[in-house]
């Protein structure tokens, strides 16, 4: 109902909120793997600056469905530093009640991160529970892509470029690059494009060009370098009408693109593209953790051929050998957990064989033994049903009976190896595929750590979506809004588009006359909408 008293609504949406939060703490309770996180924090926009961190679940349900549901988002009060983010997880943990489930949590690549797994593994142990940072803690694999595009581009991550200078051996970086000393994107017929981009923002020029082109070619931006690769699209597929209205306009003729301009724009899109499309793999919502390391493989494969396909520029050699240095740091950086391994690992369609025909030999064996040693130390040792079989034998003798549960025990005495040492086969849903009633019965263990370790995020892409949604939510006449309503408001939209609870709304009209000064408690805000 619509309410008549200024905190009618407020008292509404708290007592939803309350409700639903049961529900999604029965989700988590029930769910058949551990309990993954991936947070990052924000600042909301001018006339509201606060900092707020996204605590998102990402779990498979007791039905083998892949959930993801946004648990928490609270204001930091004290900054967005790593122990002030381990503090929110922690007191998430607690509230919802895994924190002896907790599984790994991804972020963002800012040293900020790394001590907010490290704080929170000391929170945890002071209550019992043994969570290991180095182990748990991943890398957002469309942040690391990023910073290998923002290499290529732009040259400003300073670690990467250090890093890469410390890799060149046949001449310093700084030289290779000569006049690209800035990024790729200081060549010449890429500065030509963007100009023309800026110049097609005047009213004069973007209707002229509209109305022989249809559409016009977006202007691009120097943070999400996916922007970059959307206006060279935009200006390939216009080529015939930009070289007809850069000819037409004699303000613009040092903006002409010659052949050898539109060859270089070309190989520039040809080296963006794979980038582009390994982040938009990796960022569904079925999407797997075992697709981190198979994308790494593939990229670094994109830029050996690219390296080999330029190897008489110079320039652009220079460029690309930065942005693989940038993108081998972070993959050196793999080896510090088990995890990434381990999703690969178990997968049916991957196993151990991808390991043998793709990486290097010397990288194998030590890869799998630390996998093998997590598996003997975390999982090897739970208990199963050993009487389960694949099939009932309700009316055999007990002797058979018993032979078949000596013959069970040896075939799952091993689970890890007798797994990986097998053929792949193609599994669209490895999850899907590890609950099945066969499997579930044939690696009883393993089929545990297997949905835990494919269930972890590779992206941590759905807190950037949260914070999409929670600007739109800050319009510029709601500025004045509470963070606690803020929170409620985000957690109720994530449940609910998602499936996990119903709408609806606690009736309120016998207290619509009960006082509320609309204030959010310490801190006295006023929320002048709900």
């Amino acid at each position: 109902m619509i309410g008549t008293s200024p905190g009618i609504i407020r008292r509404q949406m708290k007592r939803n909120f309350s409700l639903h939060r049961v529900t999604v703490q029965g989700l988590i309770a029930r769910a058949r793997s551990r309990i993954h996180l991936c947070t990052d924090t924000w600042t909301s926009p001018q006339g509201h600056p606060k900092e707020f961190q996204a605590v998102n679940a990402h779990v498979v349900d007791e039905y083998g469905c892949q959930q993801k549901a946004l648990l928490a988002l609270p204001e930091l009060l004290r900054g967005h530093a790593g122990v002030q983010c381990a503090e929110q997880i922690f007191r998430v943990a607690k509230a919802f009640g895994f924190q002896h489930l907790l599984g790994s949590i991804t972020s963002d690549n800012a040293s900020a991160m790394t001590t907010m797994a490290t704080q929170l593994e000391d929170l945890l142990r002071r209550e019992g529970v043994e969570w290991s940072a180095a182990t748990n803690r991943l890398r957002c694999l469309g942040h690391i892509l990023n910073i290998a595009v923002q290499a290529f581009l732009f040259v400003r991550d300073k670690d990467a470029l250090e890093y890469a200078s410390q890799q060149c051996t046949q001449q310093p970086l700084d030289q290779a690059l000569g006049e690209q000393a800035g990024g790729w994107c200081s060549m010449q017929p890429l500065l030509k494009v963007k100009e023309l981009a800026i110049a097609l923002r005047s009213t004069r020029h973007s209707n002229a060009f509209k109305a022989i082109a249809g559409r016009t070619i977006p202007m691009p931006n120097e943070t999400p370098w996916n922007s970059w690769l959307t206006m060279i699209d935009a200006a390939l597929a216009l080529k015939p009408q930009v070289n007809i209205f850069v000819a037409e306009n004699e303000e613009l003729e040092h903006l002409r693109l010659l052949s050898d301009d539109w060859h270089a724009i070309e190989e520039t899109f040809h080296f963006l593209q794979p980038f582009k499309e390994a982040t938009k793999a990796c960022e569904g919502d079925k999407a797997t953790l075992d697709q981190m390391l198979v994308t790494f493989d593939i990229i670094i494969a994109h830029l050996e051929a690219s390296l080999a396909r330029h190897a008489d520029n110079k320039a652009l050699s220079a460029a690309v050998t930065c942005s693989w240095y940038a993108l081998d740091k972070y993959y050196r950086l793999t080896d510090d957990s088990p995890v990434y391994t381990a999703a690969l690992l178990l997968h049916p369609s991957y196993r151990k064989h991808y390991l043998d025909v793709t990486w290097r030999r010397e990288w194998i064996k030590p890869a799998v033994d630390n996998v093998r040693a997590w598996w003997s130390k975390e999982y090897a040792h739970l208990k199963v049903d050993e009487c389960l079989e694949a099939k009932p034998m309700e009316d055999a003798s007990f002797f058979e009976k018993q032979r078949a549960l000596i013959k069970r025990r040896q075939r799952i005495s091993n689970e890890f190896d007798a797994f990986i040492q097998q053929t792949p086969m193609d599994t669209a849903n490895p999850i899907a595929w590890w609950l099945e009633d066969t499997q579930q019965r044939t690696f009883p263990r393993l089929s545990r750590m297997a949905i835990t370790m494919l269930s972890a995020p590779a992206m941590s892409a759905e807190s950037e979506r949260v914070f999409s949604l929670t600007r739109r939510t800050l319009s510029w006449d709601r500025l004045r809004l509470a963070s606690t309503t803020i929170e409620q408001i985000e957690c109720q939209r994530s449940w609910i588009k998602q499936g996990l609870v119903s709408i609806c709304y606690e009736s309120d009209a016998c207290n619509e006359d009960s006082d509320d000064d609309g204030s959010e408690g310490a801190g006295g805000e006023t929320d002048d909408e709900a």
